[in-house]
């Protein structure tokens, strides 16, 4: 067994890509220089490492490196001659628009400001689908947002979508449109803006589906359409797959399921489905925040249609499941039979839980 791993190692080494003792040794000089802190020590082992690298790939690597590494050593003007050079010797590589990024953000510190955004701009034309683009968009945002506000945004954002409409940054614009009507109360636009994203960028691939349902569903019910909001809470939980840990999996649905049982209960005065929902909050969403404030929601709803069962039941779960729930002191103020733990009996209900109660016989 042993001789077959040893073959078998050989084997795998014999076909290893050889990068070269020289470019082997350069680079981790340079890591080492760089990990103590000796940056301009690092900037060099890199520039020596990209002359003995064995492709282009490794070249443009350690050349990136040592931009870096000078950068950390303050050595502006040798940093940014450096990303200079490379900038324009990757034009057609990979790297291009990491390495523009950079000399953008050399250029707004040290340079020009200028330069640096007329740089940002034309990575977002040449490069939108680059992982650096939407950090590109974030940092073209707060300089246009510095300048001119929001309109002056919204009115990028518009120039950018009828340029490149079918961009793969379109979706991230969309939705920064809708959130700028939205608070301009522009509330039929800004819906329909929300409903655009959630159509056309749906999930599971769509970043902001379900902001744009969750948003869109609250503009519905500023809009007096509630049975929309409903529609479209319905369709964004629908679409919930579970998870039992607290990931991408659990994007927001709890909040929708708390603000379809809000719906039911001030909007669509239909008790019932709202008690059902914020139960459904503690059931369904093992890792919300929401699942205490839903149980004293359904309890309260108990109250106020005198179904003592529906009042004492979410009490008696909470402070079985949640017994340091800011509410647990609160429960017998809803129900007298409820019974705490022992260490909780001499807790206080805080004033301001206390007096959201209105008397049973209002």
């Amino acid at each position: 067994m042993l001789f077959r791993w040893l073959l078998l190692s050989a084997l795998c080494l014999s076909c290893a890509p050889s990068l070269g003792e020289p470019y082997v040794r350069s680079q981790a000089s340079a890591k080492r220089a760089y990990s103590h802190g000796r940056y301009e020590a690092a900037a060099r082992a890199w520039a020596k490492a990209a002359k003995q690298a064995p492709n282009r790939k490794r070249r443009e690597q350690a050349r990136h490196r040592e931009a870096q590494s000078w950068q950390r050593a303050s050595r502006i003007q040798n940093a940014y001659l450096a990303l200079v050079s490379l900038e324009q010797k990757s034009r057609d590589s990979p790297i291009h628009a990491r390495v523009s990024y950079d000399l953008a953000l050399v250029e707004l510190s040290h340079v020009s400001e200028a330069k640096a955004r007329s740089r940002l701009e034309k990575i977002l034309h040449q490069h939108p689908d680059s992982p650096i683009a939407r950090s590109t968009l974030r940092r073209l945002m707060q300089m246009i947002r510095r300048d001119g506000g929001e309109a002056a945004c919204q009115e990028f954002r518009d120039g950018a979508l009828k340029a490149q409409p079918n961009s793969p940054l379109a979706e991230d614009l969309h939705y920064r449109s809708a959130r700028y009507w939205d608070q301009e109360k522009k509330l039929a636009v800004a819906r329909d803006r929300y409903a655009y994203v959630a159509e056309h960028y749906p999930y599971p691939t769509g970043v902001y589906w379900n902001e744009a349902m969750v948003r869109g569903a609250r503009l519905d019910v500023k809009l007096d359409e509630p049975r929309k909001a409903e529609k479209r809470l319905l369709e964004m939980l629908s679409r919930r797959e579970r998870s039992k840990f607290n990931g991408s999996y659990e994007r927001g649905y709890a909040e929708a399921r708390y603000q379809l049982a809000e719906l039911y209960r001030d909007v669509l005065n239909e008790p019932e489905n709202a008690r059902r929902e914020f139960h459904a909050v503690w059931q369904e969403h093992k890792t919300s925040r929401l699942r205490d404030d839903a149980l004293w929601q359904e309890a309260l709803i108990g109250r106020s249609t005198k179904n003592e069962g529906a009042t004492c039941a979410p009490l008696a779960t909470l402070i079985k499941g949640f017994p340091e729930s800011r509410y647990s002191a609160c429960a017998q103020l809803l129900c007298p039979s409820v019974r705490l733990p022992e260490a909780d009996e001499a807790v206080a209900c805080r004033p301001y839980i206390a007096r959201t109660i209105r008397p049973a016989s209002e």
